[in-house]
């Protein structure tokens, strides 16, 4: 006879050999709806062109915790590239350009990129650090960084990560 937890490992294995894990990268194209896959498209046409950039936004939080789920990617562009990037985009993306920022789409995709280009930002790109992004390692921005570009970011911090414990 098989011991009830016995039971429940075996149960627990011959789950995950039928159905493995999710990883991140399909996880978030799935709900993000990226068949074109704008995501892989927007990070090789950035590095196909040595363009540096790095990771801000909720994704940037989420690559310190554990991820929540968002349709947006949020980027800054180092300074000295951003104006031969924008003719770049414009041949893949649906480009729309606004005081601060460019906004990509692709059809296809629910994902929406945002490229940050107030000029503020343009420093992140200096102290970025790969990290994982969905299951991607991408420049990402040091959280101190993210903070200071939008303080609400902290709330989304702290409901996943609480450093006072409880």
């Amino acid at each position: 006879m098989v011991d009830d937890s016995v039971a429940t490992m075996l149960t627990v294995e011959r789950t995950r050999v039928l159905h493995p894990p999710m990883r991140a990268l399909q996880y978030w194209k799935t709900v993000a709806m990226d068949e074109a896959d704008f995501l892989g498209s927007l990070v090789k046409l950035l590095q196909k062109h040595r363009v540096r950039f790095c990771v801000i936004g909720g994704q940037g939080v989420n690559a310190y915790v554990d991820p929540l789920v968002s349709l947006d990617l949020d980027l800054v562009v180092a300074a000295e590239d951003m104006s031969r990037l924008e003719p770049l985009l414009s041949e893949s993306f649906r480009v729309e350009r606004f005081p601060h920022s460019l906004n990509l789409s692709q059809p296809g995709s629910e994902l929406r990129a945002q490229i940050q280009t107030d000029p503020r930002y343009a420093a992140f790109v200096e102290g970025a650090a790969e990290r994982d992004v969905l299951g991607l390692r991408l420049p990402v921005a040091r959280l101190e960084d993210i903070v200071r570009q939008r303080p609400t970011q902290w709330f989304n911090f702290f409901d996943v990560w609480n450093p006072f414990g409880g």
